[in-house]
């Protein structure tokens, strides 16, 4: 494809009217410390650690541990608790760091990172299965959570308007020749959402609904008349053969 040609897909969606109304746009997930309450605590091959009261209101989903260790194959249990007496499991998994090999001498594969249920209560704690390993050198912990924002690309700078609610706005672009033409994506920048008020460009007042036609407004009428005039025809289709029966 080149300047001014348009794909296949594109052609197709015009051309049957299968558009949906998205834009480019990339999720972002924030980052939070998770500072350790205290030492660790190993009991029968396995290494505890207990984090500080997790932070009000942030919706963790997952959990990154900063570990010292080459390398390493561990099974982990993420645990949490309301008061530190009773612990539930709310996520896991395995973690491990494999060094370069034979065949990948250039290449260090690993997985420090779990995933976790939200969940409200307070308190969180990591439990590694070491077996007859000695224990992991982890020297901190990091829990992310998604950012609550959209981020749209612009074509020019400035205010922007977001039109919500028009089932008659014109279709999006799906132009490749005009998205290369933008060049690459800038760095995002925040904006915020002023009041919602009537489009100017759309005379003011919404799209109003299409009117049913009369027989989807009278359907129960219709059914009625149709009955009466088969039933009309059945009395009269009677009232014939008997005739012929008495004349023959």
């Amino acid at each position: 494809m080149g300047a001014g040609f348009r794909s296949v897909n594109v052609a197709l969606r015009k051309e049957f009217n299968l558009f949906a109304n998205m834009r480019p746009a990339r999720a972002f997930e924030h980052r939070v410390a998770l500072p350790f309450d205290g030492p660790p605590t190993t009991d029968d091959g396995t290494t505890a650690y207990r984090l500080e009261r997790l932070p009000d209101r942030v919706p963790l989903s997952r959990i990154d541990l900063e570990i010292d260790t080459p390398e390493f194959v561990r099974r982990v249990a993420l645990e949490a608790s309301t008061r530190r007496q009773a612990w539930f499991r709310i996520g896991g998994g395995v973690i491990y760091r494999v060094g370069p090999g034979t065949h990948r001498p250039a290449r260090i594969d690993e997985s420090v990172t779990l995933d976790l249920a939200r969940e409200d209560r307070p308190f969180l704690r990591l439990v590694i299965q070491d077996g007859d390993n000695p224990p992991l050198g982890v020297r901190g912990v990091a829990g992310r959570y998604p950012a609550e924002e959209i981020v749209f690309r612009a074509a020019t700078a400035g205010p922007h308007t977001l039109f919500v609610g028009r089932a008659d706005d014109r279709a999006p672009r799906y132009d490749l020749a005009d998205l290369l033409h933008r060049g690459a994506a800038s760095p995002p920048r925040p904006a915020g959402l002023g009041p919602l008020r009537r489009n100017p460009l759309c005379g003011g007042e919404p799209a109003s609904e299409p009117v049913p036609a009369w027989t989807e407004r009278h359907k129960t009428l219709l059914m009625v008349l149709v009955g009466a005039v088969v039933l009309a025809l059945a009395l009269w289709t009677v009232r014939l053969l008997r005739r012929a029966g008495q004349t023959a």
